[in-house]
């Protein structure tokens, strides 16, 4: 029996869009780190950060 042809065509697609997915996050995290640190910022705290932001307490 050959298993390459039990596995359906669906899963080696998703994971092609997967792997397609996870290589444009990596180029746009070295092309534009600081917008995909506020898009991160807002995700995850539900605030951009921004350089404006960041105070020094004396």
């Amino acid at each position: 029996m050959n298993t390459y042809k039990a596995i359906p065509k669906i899963w080696f697609r998703w994971l092609f869009v997967v792997v397609i997915g996870v290589m444009l996050f990596g180029i746009s995290m070295v092309l534009t780190p600081g917008l995909i640190r506020a898009f991160f910022s807002l995700l995850v705290y539900s605030s951009p950060v921004t350089s404006c932001m960041v105070s020094s307490v004396p």
